[in-house]
């Protein structure tokens, strides 16, 4: 859904409430974190932030202005965003009742701005709860298909500073995975990945993975079919037909894997959490270059496989499919190894130079 001319000035106007307030939060916790010895000057540290306030203040209610006119003019956008703006206005007069605060009482001087700092977290959290989505769908277009956006790094040194306050925000977000347009969020890893915008275009990614495993099965075929050709070849022509065997319950190894660890993430996820149970399809487009890069890992398995235990049958492949990675690493380990002595052996035989 595009966004209305006043939506736009509602969200400009959230926005440099958020940053003001944002900033004058990040010069009280200097002074707070501040231990007493380091202080050379309390008084002048007081006298400051109350310029400080004097200038929030105009950018607070300048915008809070603003935000009143729009509602006045817009009854659809007063709906929605009433809640939102008292919650900011209230706010914002707790923090004038604090105000100022007694220079000549350190102690409770420094309780005054440790209230202060509360309410000002509560404003930060109210912008960012209408802003921060839009902000996201401005920002997913820049992302390739799959690539993620990692909504810490991008957002997390303007989230308020209550860590119940930043898990809300992160919850709001997961809960709400229809607002985002052309991502999905994994509130796991933190990260919003940028998806195709129609569900033909992901179905494609699976399309993809499976003309990749189709691709792989080509392997299975040729290395039945070199003996003609390299007549030491150790794979005999009959051999064709349980390695393509092989080769199907490898594939269903590795993949009743993954099926029983979506079914582990699934029960004992949060409920916000994005799993691969919830939709395959999604789950696959998000992650298809690292599933693609799985099935490479899979086929050089197979390869290893079949070159070093050349009378396996479904069932080891399966098993060797469903740790295929432990597999891989130990036959490539032992590949290495053999080629190692191998060209020690070729550099012995050549003559002295």
């Amino acid at each position: 859904m595009s966004r209305t001319a006043n939506d736009r000035r509602i969200f400009a106007s959230l926005r440099e409430i958020h940053e003001a307030a944002r900033m004058w939060q990040t010069e009280v916790s200097a002074i707070l974190d501040t231990p007493p010895e380091a202080s050379s000057d309390f008084k002048h540290e007081i006298a400051a932030q109350a310029k400080r306030k004097h200038q929030i203040d105009t950018v607070v209610h300048d915008g809070i202005k603003t935000i009143r006119t729009i509602f006045a003019e817009d009854h659809k956008e007063h709906e929605w965003g009433a809640q939102v703006l008292i919650n900011i206005e209230l706010s914002w007069q707790a923090l004038g009742n604090l105000w100022p605060p007694d220079e000549n009482q350190r102690e409770q001087s420094l309780k005054t701005l440790r209230s202060v700092r509360r309410q000002l977290d509560q404003v930060v959290y109210e912008c960012l709860s209408v802003v921060l989505t839009p902000d996201i769908n401005d920002r997913l277009p820049n992302l390739e298909v799959g690539q993620a956006l990692n909504l810490e790094f991008v957002y997390g040194t303007g989230f308020p500073l209550d860590p119940n306050l930043h898990k809300r925000l992160v919850d709001e977000i997961a809960q709400e995975q229809g607002i985002i347009h052309g991502g999905v969020f994994d509130p796991d890893s933190g990260l919003i990945y940028r998806v195709a915008p129609t569900e033909k275009e992901r179905r494609k990614s699976c399309w993809r993975l499976a003309f990749l495993i189709l691709c792989g099965a080509l392997v299975a075929v040729a290395a039945c079919f070199i003996r003609p050709i390299l007549p030491g070849w150790p794979i005999p022509t009959s051999r064709f037909p349980a390695l393509l065997m092989n080769y199907v319950f490898l594939f269903v190894g590795a993949g009743g894997h993954v099926i029983i660890d979506a079914l582990k993430q699934q029960r004992s996820r949060a409920a916000s959490s994005f799993t691969a149970m919830d939709d395959w399809i999604m789950w696959l487009h998000v992650r298809e270059t690292s599933v693609r890069y799985s099935i490479l890992w899979i086929c050089l398995g197979f390869i290893l496989l079949t070159a070093m235990v050349p009378d396996m049958d479904w069932r080891g492949a399966f098993v060797a499919g469903y740790s295929i990675d432990s597999i891989t690493d130990l036959f490539l380990s032992r590949f290495e190894g053999a080629v190692g002595k191998a060209a020690t052996q070729i550099k012995q035989s050549l003559p002295p130079a």
